[in-house]
């Protein structure tokens, strides 16, 4: 079967709203943002009526920073009906690359990276992005 382009056009829209999403979750969450209100976001923009696959990844799951940027990821995954799975860069570029590496061998619809260093994760990312998967970078630079 083909895609439609209202089909690609509305994906589009959905992987750009959940990682709207996920920003606002990040921000918001910081400022301690009520969960009624959040669901109530949620339910307003609406979500997948099939689950997407997400991959995350940030420095280091012991920065409780990168910590609660994992648990707001997962709750506005929960919402918008992503399923998101994490690669823990364990404050390590090379423990990072490596499951960057990992995470680039799978198909994703999107993904997320907040890498530990400037320039470790190029190719893994090259390697997703040649394959389609639209792919976000937070805070550090990737190149």
């Amino acid at each position: 079967m083909g895609t439609t382009k209202f089909d690609s056009t509305t994906r589009r829209g959905l992987i750009r709203g959940a990682a709207l999403g996920g920003g606002a979750a990040a921000l918001f969450g910081g400022f301690g943002m009520n969960p009624l209100i959040a669901s109530a976001m949620a339910k307003e923009a609406g979500k997948s009526s099939k689950p997407l696959k997400a991959a995350f990844s940030n420095a280091g799951l012991q920065a409780t920073w990168c910590a609660q940027g994992k648990q707001a990821a997962e709750y506005w995954g929960s919402l918008f009906n992503v399923d998101v799975t994490w690669f823990d860069g364990q404050l390590d570029a090379v423990k990072q690359r490596s499951a960057i590496d990992n995470m680039a061998s799978q198909k994703w619809d999107f993904v997320a990276i907040q890498a530990f260093g400037i320039g470790t994760l190029t190719a893994p990312v090259n390697k997703m992005i040649d394959a389609g998967i639209p792919v976000i970078d937070m805070d550090t630079l990737i190149a």
